[in-house]
């Protein structure tokens, strides 16, 4: 009886992961939120609400094996023979979501957005564990939103297209306007989209084709408008269930077990539940720009992300400095097996580019400092103060360098050796060179 109802509160629980558009189910793990830092919590909870927990939630499509070629037929595509599906590791609908108090944000992440510390996309972090070097291909994924935006982000879901086609399903349908017709048919990839223009109910495989459907106008950015569109029929159709009929849905936790990949708890759901009636649903999607030359990717600047969160959540703006250039060799001094590798993965985080990045090894060294020449002293106060350390000016470099972080046998004393530390850290600043201040 006490596995019965916990499954079936895990699985109200997904349900309102369907509000974003997917959904979702929560493992049985604790995994300890993020205390935002003053700064921080000035953006993403400006009102100090009690309860605020934030996620990336992505989906997986199936992938298939080459087949016959596409081809136009009675006014459809389709292949002359089939292929056995596999579930993919691309995650083309990413979102960024953060509940606080009664209020859901859901910020959709384009999936063109290219990552040049990795140099690939986003939605193919999922695809390569060693991108940041976790066992854990989502917590990937949460890490490099988290770098995106600047801000930390504490759980992750990834869930495929069958569990969110069971799970709308399951609370009977959604009702939306369908805006225009969306016939596809692709037998290879077993995808058949079929919906005509107007408001109507929606199953869960009919949900899934309006958020699949690309043949749009703008592409990649009408199907998210999609997503937002299918959101907020979903939380009608969930604020229209009351609690007693939602817990006597059908049993499907046991499958979500085997097929979804996250870190968040079933405890989050006593939190969640009494506030799904009176949850409001603010969708927008990441300001990006086209990226000069690729012909394909998007790019994003950090000023104008932070000022769309500011906005988004009624917040203030942190202050947004840039990375200066230059070469910067990173001199592990400090005698502590991996701390070198640590700082220099804080350092690609704050926008240093990795090809201007060096790391040695050196001789035991007692202070940890940056140390600048006089033609690059104006970058003394950025890492002095990203890395919590003193500067340190010299009249010029042996080596082929404009910066040196020297990590001393002191640096259990800075924040810096801290940071080195940590088995997970946040990475709360944006890979390319601009870099948002926390205020240390």
């Amino acid at each position: 009886m006490r596995r019965r109802r916990l499954s079936r509160g895990v699985q109200l629980l997904g349900l309102l992961i369907a509000v974003l558009g997917l959904c979702g189910y929560w493992l049985t793990r604790d995994v300890q939120r993020t205390v935002l830092s003053p700064e921080e919590a000035r953006l993403l909870n400006p009102e100090g609400a009690a309860f605020q927990a934030s996620f990336v939630v992505a989906g997986r499509d199936y992938d298939y094996d080459p087949a016959g070629p596409l081809v136009w037929q009675d006014g459809e595509w389709v292949r002359s023979f089939t292929t056995e599906p596999r579930l993919g590791y691309r995650t083309d609908t990413i979102l960024y979501v953060n509940f606080v108090g009664n209020r859901i944000y859901m910020v959709s992440v384009p999936r063109d957005i290219f990552l040049p510390r990795f140099q690939i996309p986003i939605n193919e972090v999922y695809a390569y564990p060693e991108t940041y070097g976790s066992a854990s291909r989502a917590d990937n994924l949460r890490r490099a939103v988290s770098e995106l935006l600047g801000v930390p982000i504490d759980y992750y879901a990834v869930i495929n297209i069958d569990i969110f086609e069971r799970l709308v399903d399951a609370i009977g349908g959604v009702e939306l306007e369908v805006p225009r017709a969306m016939v596809y048919r692709d037998q290879a990839a077993g995808l058949e989209i079929d919906l005509q223009p107007g408001f109507q109910r929606l199953s869960g495989a009919e949900a899934a084709g309006f958020v699949r459907y690309r043949e749009l106008l703008r592409g990649d950015i009408d199907r998210i408008d999609n997503v937002k569109t299918l959101a907020y029929a979903v939380l009608g159709r969930l604020q229209e269930l009351n609690v007693r009929a939602a817990l006597k849905l059908p049993e499907l936790i046991d499958t979500y077990f085997d097929e979804v990949d996250t870190n968040a708890s079933p405890a989050l759901f006593s939190q969640l539940l009494p506030r799904l009636g009176e949850m409001t649903l603010e969708a927008a999607t990441l300001p990006t720009s086209d990226m000069e030359g690729s012909g394909r990717f998007l790019e994003t600047d950090p000023e104008a992300v932070e000022a769309f969160l500011a906005t988004l959540f009624g917040g203030t703006a942190r202050t947004v400095t840039r990375t200066p250039e230059g070469r910067v060799l990173l001199t592990d001094r400090s005698g502590v097996p991996g701390a070198g590798d640590r700082v220099r993965e804080l350092l690609l985080a704050a926008g240093v580019a990795p090809e201007q990045l060096r790391v040695r090894r050196g001789a035991p060294d007692a202070i940890t400092r940056v140390i600048v020449t006089r033609e690059s002293l104006a970058a003394a106060p950025f890492y002095a103060d990203l890395l919590g350390v003193g500067w340190q000016q010299i009249d010029r470099f042996a080596v082929d360098a404009d910066i040196e972080v020297i990590l001393g046998q002191d640096a259990a004393r800075f924040d810096l050796f801290r940071r080195a530390q940590a088995p997970t850290p946040q990475m709360s600043t944006p890979p390319s060179s601009p870099h948002v201040s926390t205020g240390g």
